[in-house]
C-alpha cells in the first residue's frame, strides 16, 4: 500500500508539470497591444476604414478593447467612432469578437448612434477580419479589416 501511495505522489507533481507547461485552452495568450488598423468597405472603391485599436486586460477567454475607428471616402474623414471598455470574446481557435455601441459623429458635425461588430482570427501579430457598421443616419456599411501590432 505504501508503494502505490508513493508512486502516486510523484504521478502528480509530474503530471501538473507536464500541463502547466502547455496551453491547454487552446486560447490566444498574447492579444494585448496596440493594433493599427485599415480596411475596405464592401460594393466602395473610393470608401475605406482606418484607426487603432487597443486590447487589453486579457483573462482567459476575455479581453476588452479601446476603439478609434474612422470611415474614409476618398481618404476625407466622413465620420468617427469612438468606444472604450468594448469586452471581447476570444475563442479556442485564434477567432475573436466583439460589438461596440455608442454616438458616431459626422463629417457634418451632428451626431447619431451605432453599431459597430468586428470577428477576427489572430496569426501572429496580426488580426484579420470583417466588419459590420450600423447607424441610425440610416446606413448599413460592411468590409473586411487588417489589424498589425
Amino acid at each position: 500500500m505504501r508503494r502505490g501511495l508513493r508512486a502516486r505522489w510523484v504521478a502528480v507533481p509530474l503530471l501538473a508539470l507536464a500541463v502547466g507547461g502547455c496551453d491547454v485552452t487552446g486560447l490566444v495568450d498574447d492579444l494585448e497591444g496596440w493594433y493599427s488598423y485599415g480596411g475596405t468597405v464592401e460594393g466602395s472603391s473610393r470608401n475605406s476604414v482606418a484607426g487603432e485599436l487597443r486590447i487589453y486586460s486579457q483573462r482567459g477567454r476575455q479581453a476588452y478593447a479601446d476603439i478609434e475607428w474612422y470611415m474614409l471616402e476618398s481618404g476625407e474623414r466622413i465620420f468617427e467612432v469612438y468606444a472604450e471598455e468594448v469586452p471581447i470574446d476570444i475563442y479556442s481557435d485564434d477567432r475573436i469578437r466583439f460589438t461596440a455601441w455608442g454616438d458616431v459623429q459626422f463629417s457634418d458635425g451632428t451626431w447619431g448612434e451605432f453599431e459597430l461588430e468586428h470577428e477576427g482570427r489572430l496569426r501572429g501579430r496580426t488580426l484579420r477580419g470583417s466588419w459590420w457598421l450600423d447607424t441610425d443616419s440610416p446606413s448599413y456599411d460592411e468590409g473586411d479589416f487588417i489589424a498589425e501590432r
